[in-house]
C-alpha cells in the first residue's frame, strides 16, 4: 500500500514569520497551517509547543538548581546554597537559577536579541564542553578501573573507550564549528567571532583559576590506583537492583494493611 504525505509550506518572505520584520519570529510550521486555512489546528501546535518548551525549561532548571545545591555540599559553591526546605527542595539554588530565566525576554527587542545570542552561543558552547569533560572523566574512571582490577561494573558498553574518544573528537570539532560563518569575507567581524566562542576562554578561565587559585596542590590527575572506586558502591548497586513485583492480589493486601 502508499502512504500518502501531506505537508504545508509558506513563502519565504511571509510578514508573519517576523511580525513585519521586527522582534521573535513564529513558527514556519504554524504559519503554514494558517494560511492554508485549516482551522483550530495552529492553535494545537502552538499549545505543543508551549507545553514542550515548559517542560524542557522545568527540567533545566530541576538540573541547574540541583547541580547548584550538589556544588554547595562539595564545597565548590558558596554554603549559603545548602539551605532546603523541609521537604528537601533546595529554594536558595532554585531561587539563583530561576533569575536567569528573565534573560529570555532579551529576544523580544532587537538590540536585545544580540545580547540573547550571546547566552545562546555561551550555552551551546558549553553543553558541547561539558561532554568533552564527562568523556574525559570517563575515560580516567575506565583507567582506574583497569589498574584496580574491578570489574564487576553495573553498566558496560562495548563501545568503550572508542566510543569516548569519538565523542571528545566530535564535540571539540563542533565547538571549533560553532560559529564558522563568521569566517566569511561578508560576515567577519570581531564581535560576532567573540560571540560566537567565547564560551571556550570562559570555560579556560575558569578551569585553570580553579586549579590554580582554589585547588593548588591537588593533583591535576589521580594515579588510578589511588582513585576511590569503592566508598558508595553498595548504595548504588542497591538502587540498580530490581524491586519485588507484587503482582498477587493476597501481596498487594499486605502492603495495604502493612
Amino acid at each position: 500500500s502508499l502512504t500518502d504525505t501531506l505537508g504545508v509550506i509558506c513563502q519565504s518572505n511571509d510578514k508573519a514569520l517576523t511580525h513585519g520584520g521586527a522582534g521573535a519570529g513564529s513558527s514556519a510550521f504554524v504559519v503554514g497551517i494558517k494560511n492554508a486555512g485549516i482551522p483550530v489546528l495552529d492553535s494545537i501546535i502552538n499549545a505543543g509547543i508551549i507545553i514542550s518548551a515548559w517542560s524542557s525549561g522545568n527540567s533545566f532548571l530541576y538540573i541547574s538548581s540541583r547541580s547548584l545545591y550538589s556544588l554547595a555540599l562539595s564545597g565548590s559553591a558558596p554554603s549559603f546554597f545548602k539551605a532546603c526546605t523541609k521537604k528537601g527542595v533546595p529554594y536558595r539554588a532554585v531561587a539563583c537559577s530561576s533569575i536567569f530565566t528573565a534573560l529570555a525576554y532579551l529576544n523580544c527587542g532587537t538590540s536585545g536579541s544580540v545580547v540573547f545570542n550571546w547566552f545562546v552561543n555561551l550555552t551551546n558552547t558549553s553543553g558541547f564542553i561539558s561532554w568533552i569533560c564527562c568523556c574525559i572523566v570517563y575515560l580516567r574512571f575506565r583507567k582506574a578501573c583497569i589498574a584496580q582490577n574491578v570489574t564487576d561494573l553495573p553498566f558496560k558498553s562495548w563501545m568503550q573507550p572508542w566510543g569516548s574518544w569519538c565523542a571528545i573528537v566530535g564535540f571539540t570539532f563542533l565547538s571549533l564549528i560553532n560559529g564558522f560563518n563568521v569566517f566569511w569575507p561578508q560576515n567577519w567581524s570581531a564581535s560576532s567571532f567573540l560571540t560566537a566562542y567565547v564560551g571556550i576562554p570562559i570555560f579556560l578561565a575558569i578551569y585553570f583559576g580553579y586549579m590554580l587559585f582554589y585547588a593548588r596542590g591537588d593533583p591535576w590527575f589521580h594515579d588510578p590506583m589511588e582513585v576511590d572506586l569503592h566508598t558508595g558502591m553498595d548504595e548504588v548497586l542497591a538502587e540498580e537492583t530490581p524491586r519485588p513485583v507484587y503482582d498477587k492480589w493476597y501481596e498487594k493486601a499486605r502492603i495495604v494493611f502493612e
